[in-house]
């Protein structure tokens, strides 16, 4: 296992060009900062656009996350701008004390390179700075609640995949800004634990479980304490997997908080790409698609007030 833990959250180092995807960077603290954006085709001149910001997991980069999540893809029919940042050194400082990665080492900042990130994009693209979404896999899911805790103010709904809150971070969690959040873990993760613990046999520090993330954030929305339950159909039996989705609504703002059960789920993206054997990351579901649903939950969240 060990000689693996270098690729295991690799989700993006992929060599696919995406044509319609451009680049561009930021300077923050110093630093040239990358990232990849989309804009789709039909967009209005002066049209404020939704945007959603997809996080590569550990050891990955955005263009890898593009492929992953296929964000872009969807931004074109459905109307709404994505960006998907490069992390420094293929990582994120994402709060978690004992994560080895050079951006926590060299003690990034990478909350200021994501609100500078979104300033420049409101500026530059008309954004609506009212509807900015965050999303993540594994390190960059860890980002994500890493926003929601700094960033709120900016940021209106947050899904991280394949993660939860730092042990360290717990004590402490008090979002500042109503935020809902749409959780998507799997049960048999054996990297990010669903019952929380070490991540990586403690080489990226520790984790707290999945529902008591999520019982913090029904805390700080306010949300109502039982869940409405559904079922997500079992459309493909090949997978190995069944999801639940456990909804706490009547937040403050209309906010909710949801939790995606994966039951038998890996450290995996639902209905993306198996990009490492089973054997390390687990079942990819293929139930459902998560960058739909994560779409679907982010256009319905209704604007602070």
């Amino acid at each position: 296992m060990k000689k693996y833990w270098f690729i295991l959250l690799a989700l993006g180092s992929f060599t696919q060009t995406f044509a319609q995807l451009k680049k561009a960077s930021i300077e923050v603290n110093g630093l040239v900062r990358t990232y990849w954006y989309f804009l789709p085709t039909e967009k209005a001149e002066n049209q404020a656009l939704p945007l959603v910001i997809a996080l590569h997991g550990g050891g990955g980069n955005g263009k890898g996350m593009s492929k992953l999540s296929k964000f872009h893809e969807l931004a074109e029919k459905e109307n709404f701008m994505v960006v998907y940042p490069d992390g420094y050194n293929n990582n994120w400082n994402d709060g978690r004390i004992g994560e080895k990665n050079k951006a926590y080492t060299a003690n990034i900042d990478d909350v200021k390179f994501i609100s500078m990130l979104i300033d420049r994009l409101v500026a530059d693209f008309s954004v609506d700075k009212k509807r900015v979404f965050a999303t993540g896999i594994s390190n960059g899911g860890h980002l994500s609640i890493y926003l929601s805790l700094n960033l709120s103010e900016k940021i209106l709904a947050i899904a991280p995949v394949c993660a939860s809150i730092p042990v360290n971070l717990e004590s402490d969690f008090k979002i500042q800004q109503p935020c809902s959040v749409l959780i998507m873990n799997g049960t048999t993760d054996k990297l990010v634990k669903y019952d929380g613990g070490e991540v990586l046999s403690g080489k990226r520090g520790e984790v707290i479980p999945t529902e008591r993330m999520v019982q913090t954030y029904i805390k700080n929305n306010a949300c109502a304490e039982n869940p409405i339950i559904e079922e997500i159909a079992d459309s493909n039996k090949k997978d190995n997997c069944k999801a639940t989705k456990f909804i706490y609504a009547n937040g403050k703002n209309a906010t909710e908080v949801i939790l995606v059960r994966i039951d038998n789920g890996g450290h995996t993206w639902a209905d993306g790409i198996q990009y490492l054997p089973k054997f390390i990351i687990g079942n990819v579901c293929k139930d459902f698609s998560a960058t739909d649903m994560i779409w679907e939950f982010f256009k319905r969240q209704k604007v602070r007030d």
